[in-house]
């Protein structure tokens, strides 16, 4: 859905974060995504190889490819709101699916207004092909829950 990265801004080393506030953000083109976390604690490391390797997360995000680690505080009380095992699959179905209706939804009002990108229209994986209305939708639909 994103794209090429061209940046990660990672958070800050000893910052007490709660769950739901900012922890990192991306940058794609001139714009930031913001990514929440899911849970409380104190940020004990952070990747630093990451950012200099961000190519590295259009292969994968798991291995190497961490943001940072949490010393997390309230566990217990938070752990039953993450997504795991099957549920995290059907989380990510779902999103997967409302992606697809999302942008097909953007093609639709772009052919109206013929304001296609490229001949296909929307170009899935090019996020930065949003016009601003389209972007402010697209990360409070998906990246501001």
């Amino acid at each position: 859905m994103i794209g090429k990265i061209d940046d990660i801004e990672p958070p800050n080393v000893g910052r007490i974060i709660k769950k739901g506030q900012p922890l990192f953000s991306v940058k794609v083109g001139l714009r930031t995504i913001p990514f929440l976390t899911p849970i409380s604690g104190k940020i004990l490391k952070v990747n630093t190889h990451l950012k200099e390797n961000l190519d590295n997360l259009e292969i994968t995000i798991y291995n190497k490819n961490w943001i940072c680690l949490i010393d997390t505080d309230n566990f217990d009380n938070e752990v039953k709101d993450l997504k795991i095992g099957k549920s995290a699959v059907e989380f990510y179905q779902d999103e997967i699916k409302d992606c697809r209706s999302h942008f097909k939804s953007i093609v639709e009002e772009r052919k109206k207004e013929k304001a296609l990108a490229g001949e296909n229209g929307f170009y899935f994986g090019k996020i930065e092909t949003l016009n601003d209305k389209e972007w402010a939708k697209t990360i409070k639909q998906f990246f501001s829950k």
